[in-house]
């Protein structure tokens, strides 16, 4: 694994739980407009769940690998910021966190550090070569 592909681990699990988050919306949003029926007739144990039941069951599902992820994300992020703190170039050190944990796009780095783009990425290069992954 290269230091940028291990850097980069926090952004694709970040993304992975966004996208989560949309499709649990859905179904919260399809689960809210599902219609119950009411019967006092006694249920088969074997009878299809409503929709609004498979609605709810599918989001408690997706709710869970959201919390399971979140909490691998901490533990990537914690890893990650282990290993930028052992570069010894501060600016080095800004531009990796500023990247891969405050996961700003290098525009919005380049004018937060007043820097031209291409000097962000002459140091990000020279960054990435002092990454020991751990």
């Amino acid at each position: 694994m290269t230091a940028k592909e291990y850097l980069s681990e926090a952004f694709n699990l970040k993304r992975r739980i966004e996208i989560k988050m949309k499709r649990a919306e859905v179904l919260r949003n399809l689960a809210e407009r599902a219609r119950v029926e009411i019967s006092e007739l006694p249920k088969n144990p074997n009878h299809i769940k409503s929709p609004m039941e498979k609605a709810m069951m599918k989001l408690l599902t997706i709710e869970e690998e959201i919390l399971r992820d979140t909490d691998e994300l901490t533990r990537v992020m914690h890893s990650i910021q282990s290993s930028i703190n052992d570069v010894p170039d501060s600016s080095c050190r800004l531009i990796l966190e500023m990247r891969y944990l405050a996961f700003m796009k290098w525009e919005d780095i380049a004018s937060e550090l007043e820097w031209a783009s291409n000097h962000v990425f002459y140091v990000h290069r020279n960054a990435l070569r002092m990454i020991r992954i751990s």
